[in-house]
């Protein structure tokens, strides 16, 4: 059974995670458990609206919703295509968080972090050879989002 929340359809049993690296992982072991159909709505509203669909799923510090609304229009197109090709193929997507702190001022974060958000795109093909065979050919793909955040946000 599935409710409606925003018009982002959200599975009845599918919780909202901190927006970390484990909560990413929570998260994309409940998309990867729904049905293929269910998982392509999924990833279809990710990739038509990805700062809706991010603050449907996880729950955001103050600092890490702004921080989404302030990313450009451009950055967030590429990141929705990703994030929807990644989901539909089941592929794996993480989110590591680096902290930083300012050394002169340690109460206050530094400039950089917080404003600072990469995506990596990570390729290997392997052969294995078969005894008297062609042998086999995989490829592994993974998406990783990379930022750097103060230590006190």
């Amino acid at each position: 059974m599935r409710c409606c929340k925003d018009d982002y359809y959200i599975s009845k049993n599918m919780k909202k995670v901190p927006l970390t690296p484990l909560g990413v992982q929570q998260l994309l072991s409940q998309l990867y458990a729904l049905s293929d159909p269910e998982l392509q709505q999924e990833a279809q509203q990710a990739g038509n609206d990805f700062k809706a669909w991010i603050s449907s799923h996880f729950e955001l510090a103050p600092h890490q919703a702004a921080y989404l609304d302030s990313l450009p229009e451009a950055f967030v197109s590429v990141v929705s295509e990703k994030t929807n090709f990644y989901l539909v193929t089941r592929k794996p997507i993480s989110l590591k968080q680096s902290f930083a702190q300012n050394d002169l001022a340690k109460d206050e974060p530094i400039e950089l972090p917080g404003k600072y958000l990469q995506i990596f795109e990570e390729s290997s093909t392997i052969y294995v050879p078969v005894e008297g065979g062609e042998g086999a050919v995989f490829t592994e793909e993974s998406l990783e989002f990379s930022s750097v955040n103060p230590l006190n946000p």
